[in-house]
């Protein structure tokens, strides 16, 4: 147990996550620019739009006893389509050196300490799930970044990053759940790349607003239903 109540653990994770923000950003401007060196004509135009579109690997975390390392070496190999070519890129990012590796050491520590916190219950999801969305395809790259690190370090001996797993598979559940339909709905008609960049205009740091955006999109086709609703009465 930490020693600290529920509440001061959110306190906290906000603390952090306001201290952060700056090399949250600059982080995720260098595996971006990264990615656009790399990248295939064929492949999604941004990072952001082919972590989006790809979801974070099935099977993580991985079950208590399990060995992350050992998942590395053969689950992946079973990937396609964006899975496998996020995979890929993940390599490249590894052997961008020491520099960036330290960096995305941080962003996924950051993550995993308070996503391990939620699951020993000394913090609740619900009270720090407003970061979630828009650090999403973040989250997502670090998912099939933190495997295939433990594999070529041959580190990973444990489940791994269990943590920093949970946060990404609740990221991409609050986008896709009730409320932010609006992402399917990118997913269903090829506009991702529109989909990320408008929500990506919004304030750094500005949770507020790009959790009402997200969500207004439902509230009005509420309103549409009842206004239609009254109108099909009054012509009883």
């Amino acid at each position: 147990m930490s020693g600290k109540t529920k509440k001061e653990n959110a306190s906290a994770f906000w603390d952090d996550f306001s201290e952060t923000s700056l090399a949250r950003d600059n982080f995720r401007k260098k595996i971006e620019a990264v990615y656009k060196t790399w990248r295939s004509e064929n492949y999604p135009n941004r990072l952001s739009e082919l972590a989006t579109s790809a979801g974070p690997p099935v099977g993580l975390p991985l079950p208590d006893g399990g060995v992350l390392r050992e998942w590395a070496q053969t689950t992946p190999y079973s990937f396609t389509g964006n899975q496998r070519i996020i995979f890929d890129f993940c390599g490249t990012l590894i052997a961008q050196g020491d520099e960036l590796d330290s960096a995305m050491l941080q962003v996924a520590k950051f993550w995993d300490l308070y996503g391990v916190k939620v699951e020993r219950n000394e913090l609740r999801m619900s009270d720090i799930q407003r970061a979630l969305p828009d650090n999403a395809w973040v989250l997502i790259v670090l998912s099939y970044w933190e495997p295939l690190r433990a594999r070529e370090n041959n580190t990973g001996v444990g489940v791994g990053k269990s943590g920093l797993f949970l946060m990404a598979n609740e990221a991409v559940n609050l986008i896709d759940g009730e409320g932010m339909t609006s992402l399917k709905e990118a997913r269903e008609q090829g506009k991702l790349e529109e989909f990320i960049r408008a929500h990506e205009n919004d304030a750094t740091g500005d949770l507020d607003k790009l959790d009402a955006a997200l969500k207004r999109p439902s509230r009005e086709s509420v309103k549409a239903t009842r206004k239609a609703s009254s109108q099909g009465s009054s012509d009883d």
